[in-house]
C-alpha cells in the first residue's frame, strides 16, 4: 500500500481498529492522510507508529490528529507536512511540541500549518528556533499572536514561497489598536527577514475588512499582475482604524495593511498592482511616491463593489485612478507606465481625463515624462453628453502628443474594428 487516506471515522471502534492496523510496518507507504470530524479532543496517533518502519513516507496530512512524540521517528523522510485544526482541542500540541516536531523533519519542502498549536503560558527561550534548509513552500493560517509565535521560531531560505493568512481575533478595541499595529509590524518584519527583495507587489481587498498583499521577486513587464505563484502572500482580517476627532465616523482599514507593507523589502520594487478602492491618494503617495525604482502602477477601482456592498469610503478618498493627478503629479518621478483597468465615467465625467492631461503635461515640463498610458476598459462613455465626450476625446488625443504609447479602449478598439 502506497497511499492511505482516512476521512471522518464516526465511531470509537472504527478508530481503534484503524489504529491497531497502523502498528504494523508500512515499508511501501508514501502518503498518509487522516481527517477527523470536529470533536473536543485531538486524535493522537499510536506510539511507535508503523512499528518504526515507514522508510518511503513522504507526505503526511493530519486534520484533527497529532503524532505522539514516540512516533516522530517517521518524520525525517517527509517532504510534505500539513497539519490543521488542533489549536482549540484538548491534547493538541503546544508551541514547544510543534517546534520539536519540526526539528525531526529536516527534509520538509512543503509545510502547511493551520491553527495547530494551543496557547500556553509556558515560555520558550527566544533563541530556540528550527532551521528548514530545504523548505520551498510555507503556509501559516492562524490568529495574529499564534502566527507570530510560529514565524519567529522558523528559519528558511529567502526564496521560499510564503503564504500567511491572519484571522480576525476577538478582544481588540480602540484602546488596543496601537498594540495591534505594533504586532502586525513585528510579524511583517519577521517575514521580511526571510524574504528576497520584491520587484512586483499587488494590493487588493479580498472582502470587507480583509486585505491581501502578494509579492514577486522576479522582474515582470506585464500590464496585469503576474499569474505565477507569488513568492509572498499575506491575507489579513484587518482591525478597523479608530475614529478621530476630525472624523468620528471613521471605520477604515488602511492602518492594518500599511503596518505590513511598510516593513516589506521594497528597494527593488518596480511594479504595483492595486485592486479595489483601498487607500486615499495621500496614503499611497506617502508609501510609494518616493520609491526611485518604481516603473509601473496598475489600478483597478471596483466602484460597483463599493456601491453594492456598502463598503465605506473615507470622505477625502479619491479614486486610485487619480493617484497621479493634481499638485502631486511629480511625486512618482520614476514612473513610466500607468495602467487604469476600468475608467468609470458615470461618476467623474470628463474631469479625470482633463486632469490626466494636465498631469502628463506637468510631468513632461519637469523632465519626468510618462512613457505609456493604458486605459483598458471604459464604462459609461456612451452615456455622456456629446460635449463631455468631446472633452474626453480631446484630452486623450492631447495626451497622445506627449506620451509615446497610449491605449484607450474607446478609440483603439473602434480603430481596430
Amino acid at each position: 500500500m502506497r497511499r492511505f487516506r482516512l476521512e471522518n471515522p464516526r465511531y470509537p471502534t472504527q478508530i481503534e481498529e484503524i489504529l491497531s492496523v497502523m502498528a504494523n510496518p508500512a515499508p511501501l507507504l508514501e502518503s498518509l492522510e487522516l481527517h477527523s470530524l470536529p470533536r473536543k479532543r485531538a486524535s493522537i496517533l499510536p506510539d511507535n507508529l508503523f512499528g518504526g518502519v515507514a522508510p518511503r513516507l513522504q507526505a503526511l496530512d493530519l486534520h484533527g490528529w497529532f503524532l505522539s512524540p514516540d512516533s516522530w521517528h517517521i518524520l525525517p523522510t517527509l517532504t510534505t507536512l500539513k497539519m490543521d485544526y488542533l489549536s482549540n482541542l484538548n491534547g493538541g500540541p503546544s508551541l514547544f511540541e510543534l517546534i520539536k516536531l519540526l526539528e525531526m523533519a529536516p527534509n520538509i519542502q512543503n509545510l502547511s500549518l493551520s491553527s495547530v498549536h494551543r496557547d500556553t503560558s509556558t515560555p520558550i527561550p527566544d533563541e530556540y528556533t528550527v532551521r528548514l534548509h530545504n523548505l520551498r513552500q510555507l503556509r501559516i493560517c492562524d490568529t495574529l499572536s499564534r502566527c507570530t509565535d510560529v514565524i519567529e521560531r522558523l528559519r528558511y531560505p529567502i526564496l521560499t514561497q510564503f503564504t500567511l493568512r491572519i484571522h480576525s481575533q476577538s478582544g481588540y478595541d480602540n484602546d488596543h489598536y496601537g498594540g495591534y499595529i505594533a504586532s502586525l509590524q513585528r510579524i511583517g518584519g519577521l517575514a521580511a527577514a526571510c524574504m528576497a527583495p520584491l520587484c512586483s507587489l499587488q494590493l487588493r481587498r479580498e472582502s470587507y475588512g480583509v486585505y491581501g498583499l502578494e509579492g514577486w521577486t522576479q522582474r515582470y513587464a506585464h500590464l496585469h499582475a503576474p499569474v505565477d505563484v507569488p513568492n509572498m502572500k499575506i491575507i489579513i482580517s484587518c482591525f478597523p482604524d479608530p475614529p478621530t476627532a476630525h472624523d468620528p465616523d471613521k471605520h477604515y482599514f488602511s492602518g492594518s495593511i500599511r503596518a505590513i507593507w511598510e516593513v516589506l523589502p521594497k528597494t527593488n520594487l518596480e511594479c504595483i498592482y492595486l485592486e479595489g478602492t483601498i487607500f486615499s491618494r495621500q496614503i499611497f503617495q506617502e508609501a510609494f511616491g518616493d520609491n526611485p525604482s518604481l516603473r509601473t502602477i496598475s489600478i483597478a477601482d471596483d466602484e460597483s463593489e463599493v456601491v453594492e456592498k456598502g463598503i465605506p469610503r473615507k470622505r477625502d478618498t479619491e479614486r486610485m485612478g487619480a493617484v497621479l493627478l493634481g499638485h502631486d503629479a511629480l511625486k512618482f518621478r520614476s514612473l513610466q507606465t500607468l495602467v487604469i483597468k476600468e475608467w468609470n465615467f458615470h461618476e467623474y465625467g470628463a474631469l479625470e481625463a482633463t486632469a490626466l492631461w494636465h498631469c502628463a503635461s506637468t510631468r513632461q515640463a519637469n523632465g519626468a515624462t510618462l512613457r505609456a498610458l493604458h486605459i483598458l476598459k471604459s464604462v459609461g462613455f456612451e452615456q455622456l453628453h456629446c460635449k463631455e465626450q468631446a472633452e474626453v476625446t480631446f484630452a486623450i488625443d492631447s495626451i497622445r502628443e506627449i506620451v509615446s504609447e497610449v491605449y484607450w479602449d474607446v478609440q483603439d478598439k473602434a480603430a481596430a474594428a
